[in-house]
Formats: C-alpha cells, structure tokens, sequence
C-alpha cells in the first residue's frame, strides 16, 4: 500500500473518531523552515500523540525516527503505522480512549476498504 493510501485510511479513521468526541488533528505542511515533524499532530482526550504513516515496508528515517523518540520522552503515544498491525493499535486505542467508538459499524468498513 502506497502511503498516501495509508493516509487516507488513517485520516478516514480520525474523521469518524471525531463524530464521536473533539479531536485536534494537525498535518503539517513540510516547508524548508522550522523543525520537521511527524504526519499527524492530535490531542485525544487531553493526550499528545502523534502517527507516522509509511507505505507498505518502509521505515522511519533517522530524522523521523529522531523526533518520534522525542515526542515519546516528551509523554507523547506515538504510532508508526504501514500495514494492519499498526493501523489495529492506533483503532485499539482510539476506542479505548473513546467508549461510543466501539460501537461504530463503519470501523469494520475502514479495515475491509483498506485490505485490512
């Protein structure tokens, strides 16, 4: 899977989370200035976290995996997500944080939609 697919299911995934509680989602926009971050900026129930989508096999490179590390000292949850293993977690702790979440049929279709 392709990371812009990847992406698109992850924010697919946040949009309905959304319909259930006030989510903050930042995507920031990758410019020559500043420091680099991570694909997703959230806060989830007053928690930081912060997701790193890839495509299929790819890992984070050091500059990433570097500021992943940081926001995980920092308190943050932070998920790499490339396939279902990923993606399961980020779904697992979204309906922890969010009990009407789990009750939601259209998380079943997100997973089929993305092959997973």
């Amino acid at each position: 899977m392709l990371e812009r697919d990847v992406k698109r299911t992850v924010s697919a995934l946040l949009s309905l989370a959304m319909e259930h509680d006030p989510i903050y989602v930042w995507m920031p926009v990758v410019t020559g200035y500043g420091k680099r971050s991570l694909d997703y900026i959230c806060c989830i129930q007053g928690r930081f976290v912060a997701i790193e989508t890839k495509a299929t096999g790819e890992w984070l490179r050091p500059s990433q995996r570097e500021r992943a590390r940081d926001m995980w000292k920092a308190g943050a949850k932070v998920f790499i997500i490339s396939g279902p293993d990923g993606y399961g977690a980020l779904e697992r702790y979204l309906v922890a944080s969010i009990p009407t979440l789990r009750r939601e049929s259209r998380l079943a279709d997100l997973r089929r939609k993305a092959g997973w």
